[in-house]
């Protein structure tokens, strides 16, 4: 009913997810969660993907309006991934009990408004840069990239606002582009 509420424009994307966070609190602990994190598969040719990307001197950042523990554990394993930008960060109590959490604006807009920041940090031009995603919320971040891949997205906007549309759920297919 959350997302519902969201989807109708009755929450911001941050009142959702503060929503969704106050609604999660009371039912997971930190093992649970960390679990859950470990168990998430890597896509297929993740590691690939990054290992060519730093040794090629690619400057790679995540940008997620997933969890950080997430992101962190993609950074862990894959090396190469220079920066993480995640929504919610879960933190937890010494008994891990959900002590609270933290909200990134790393949603909509604002992923784009990262990108801007990423790219003034590096001294690099937007327009040199790709941007990879697979949903609604990557849809600003295209607009200010030169290269947009919309990667195993089921989404017709997401797909028509990219400029490269990849169907397999092998990473290792953006490598050309």
């Amino acid at each position: 009913r959350l997302k519902e509420k969201y989807l109708k424009g009755i929450y911001t994307y941050p009142e959702w997810t503060e929503a969704a966070c106050s609604v999660l609190k009371p039912l997971i602990d930190r093992e649970t969660f960390e679990r859950v994190i470990k168990n998430r598969p890597l896509v297929t040719g993740a590691k690939e993907v990054f290992e060519i990307l730093r040794k090629s001197g690619v400057k790679t950042v995540v940008i997620t309006g997933s969890f950080y523990q997430l992101a962190e554990r993609a950074q862990e394993e894959l090396g190469g991934i220079d920066r993480i930008y995640a929504h919610c960060k879960f933190i937890f109590n010494k008994d891990g009990s959900v002590k609270g959490w933290e909200i990134n604006k790393t949603d909509y807009e604002h992923k784009a408004d990262v990108i801007g920041e990423v790219c003034n940090d590096y001294g690099i031009i937007e327009k040199e840069c790709a941007y990879i995603g697979d949903d609604a919320n990557d849809v600003e971040a295209f607009k200010r990239v030169g290269l947009s891949i919309a990667f195993n997205s089921n989404k017709l906007k997401v797909k028509q606002a990219a400029k490269v549309v990849i169907k397999s759920l092998d990473l290792t297919e953006i490598l050309p582009h």
